[in-house]
């Protein structure tokens, strides 16, 4: 038996042309919005970067207004300038905060546990340490007498990926006589 021969007058699918111009449009459409997709990610991660610069310098500039606290008076304080203070904290280790010319805050510690100079606070535009007598006059750095000392203000300037942040505390010594 022979079978029929059917032609074929509708058939379901896509031809080869009509799939290769529909992956160029495709293609071209993709192209064109995902610069919009980089960018965004771009944003995303320039933005999350400075936020965590910046939380890490707060970090840090809070570890110094804290150590700073913990003297055990002005006369814990060994040497100040406007840019670097050295001080006994209240375990006899001598404690050194500077800021470097690499544009870093540097903490340094030595006596009981050596800590190595470190980078507490990185990127570090502006520091500046005022020292002020129990009247409020400021002092004048360097110090010539560290026991006058009655209030420490530190102000520090972080700049990152051209966005900066200022940072401004003050921190008494304790164990001052208030009189």
């Amino acid at each position: 038996m022979k079978r029929p021969r059917q032609t074929r007058t509708h058939s379901a699918g896509f031809t080869l042309i009509e799939m290769i111009i529909s992956i160029v449009l495709v293609g071209i459409i993709v192209a064109s919005i995902s610069p919009l997709f980089q960018g965004s990610a771009r944003s995303y991660y320039t933005v999350t970067t400075i936020n965590e610069n910046f939380q890490a310098a707060r970090i840090g500039f809070n570890r110094m207004l804290s150590d700073l606290r913990e003297l055990l008076g002005s006369t814990s304080i060994l040497s100040g300038t406007s840019y670097s203070i050295t001080f006994t904290d209240v375990n006899g280790s001598t404690i050194t905060y500077v800021l470097s010319n690499a544009y870093t805050l540097d903490r340094t510690k030595t006596g009981t546990d050596n800590i190595p100079p470190a980078v507490l606070v990185p990127n570090v535009t502006g520091l500046d340490i005022e020292y002020f007598d129990k009247d409020g006059v400021e002092l004048a750095a360097p110090l010539a007498a560290p026991a006058n000392v009655w209030n420490i203000r530190v102000s520090m300037t972080v700049n990152v990926s051209g966005q900066s942040a200022s940072f401004q505390g003050t921190a008494s010594p304790r164990n001052i006589p208030f009189g």
